[in-house]
């Protein structure tokens, strides 16, 4: 287990957050396109507001939020439909907000535009938000080196590594790796997502993991089969205790 810096995600995070350049040239907002004041950050005031955490009550297993307000009064236990059914294998998942309107589009842009400098503003909310369980070692979901060369980084590294920071885990890079493509999830029904998902990860140093609290960081939680499939392996190889933070979750 080991921490790691990426030379050449800082320089692109360095340009555009310089303040040289903030001063000279005005930014827009990552949501909406609106030209963000000299206090903004990322999003715009309007769009900052929207932000909001998921309302509750929430499953206290995966956070999905339930639909009625008396959901828990009398059980504060009790599981949401899909964890009663599929118990998944990690202990806790939390996230920062319902994946919609701003969120939705700063993590697009994250994700799809090139912006990896967007890793700590996004984080920076998404703490905000969030109770995040004590651990011993962070990681972040892997992409397939294939898709990795594609895209130039993960951003699930990326937030992983500013969650690290933030609340001085360790971070490991190496020890949870995709071993085989598959298809994107967003392209799939959720029917398919878990058998896309199935023997695509494994833990490479089970020692490293061996009655360890281990926070795994996503980008979006929509279906969990991604973060139930690596749950599952990371439970086989030992760990004591799963948890998941992601910045958004789909609300269906």
């Amino acid at each position: 287990m080991k921490e790691t810096t990426i030379p050449a995600l800082k320089k692109t995070s360095a340009a555009w957050s310089s303040p040289l350049l903030t001063a000279i040239f005005p930014t827009p907002c990552c949501a909406c396109g609106e030209w963000l004041g000299k206090e903004e950050k990322i999003t715009c005031a309007v769009c900052s507001e929207m932000i909001t955490p998921l309302p509750h009550p929430r499953c206290p297993r995966c956070s999905t939020p339930f639909t009625s307000e008396f959901a828990l009064t009398e059980s504060p236990t009790h599981l949401c439909g899909t964890c009663r059914k599929s118990p998944p294998p990690f202990d806790l998942a939390v996230s920062g907000g319902e994946y919609a309107g701003p969120l939705r589009d700063l993590l697009h842009a994250f994700k799809f535009t090139q912006r990896p400098d967007l890793a700590q503003p996004i984080i920076k909310l998404t703490m905000g938000t969030v109770a995040v369980p004590d651990a011993d070692m962070i990681m972040a979901v892997p992409l397939h080196p294939g898709r990795l060369r594609r895209r130039g980084y993960n951003q699930s590294l990326l937030l992983a590594m500013e969650v690290g920071r933030i609340l001085d885990i360790p971070l490991s890079i190496d020890d949870l790796a995709r071993i085989r493509p598959t298809r994107p999830q967003m392209e799939l029904k959720h029917n398919e997502r878990e058998q896309n998902i199935a023997g695509a990860f494994k833990v490479m140093h089970p020692n490293r993991v061996d009655n360890k609290r281990v926070l795994l960081v996503d980008d979006i939680y929509t279906t969990g089969s991604t973060v139930r499939e690596c749950g599952k392996m990371l439970k086989q190889s030992g760990a004591r205790e799963v948890f998941v933070l992601t910045v958004a979750m789909v609300v269906l």
